[in-house]
């Protein structure tokens, strides 16, 4: 049985300790810098081990969109998923986050992704490092090749979008 809670909302920075305002390069660039990292269920520890949503949670620290100590704030049942809750997993992005048309991606957006029936993925867009596509920088497992990796955004990923979202408030691609 999946825990019922509510998750309260945590104010998001949207500028860097110089001022300079957060962009979607700062995410695509800190997401790159976690590939290779092993995926490990329940972890989130750039160059050690994180899975998906581990992942994004360490991108957003790290260039400071989350505030320190975020975690406090939330229920202790919304750090542990043995098993991930789709339905809530949307209502929070829906809830929290700027819906975006797949059509209209954007490298430093968020996914949502369906895995088997269940909305239980996370990743982040990237820019183009194959020619005519975006890329899909995520933590991949537990199957092989079970680390953060950068692969090109085409089926059957697409397919498996639930959600497509921005950071409210982030600024566009230009660091």
């Amino acid at each position: 049985m999946q825990p019922i809670f509510d998750i309260p909302e945590i104010p998001l920075n949207m500028q860097r300790q110089d001022g300079s305002p957060i962009t979607r390069a700062h995410i695509v660039a800190e997401a790159r810098s976690w590939i290779g990292t092993r995926f490990v269920d329940q972890h989130a520890e750039k160059g050690v081990a994180t899975d998906c949503y581990g992942f994004v949670r360490g991108v957003l620290s790290a260039i400071g969109v989350l505030p320190d100590g975020y975690e406090s704030q939330l229920p202790e049942a919304a750090l542990v998923y043995h098993r991930p809750n789709g339905a809530m997993m949307k209502r929070v992005c829906d809830e929290r986050l700027t819906p975006v048309q797949v059509n209209r991606l954007q490298p430093g957006d968020f996914l949502l992704l369906r895995v088997a029936r269940q909305p239980q993925h996370f990743a982040i867009v990237g820019d183009s490092v194959y020619p005519g596509h975006l890329s899909l920088i995520h933590a991949l497992g537990p199957s092989a090749p079970a680390s953060v990796v950068e692969m090109r955004f085409d089926r059957p990923w697409t397919e498996r979008v639930v959600g497509a979202y921005a950071i409210p408030g982030l600024e566009d691609w230009a660091a």
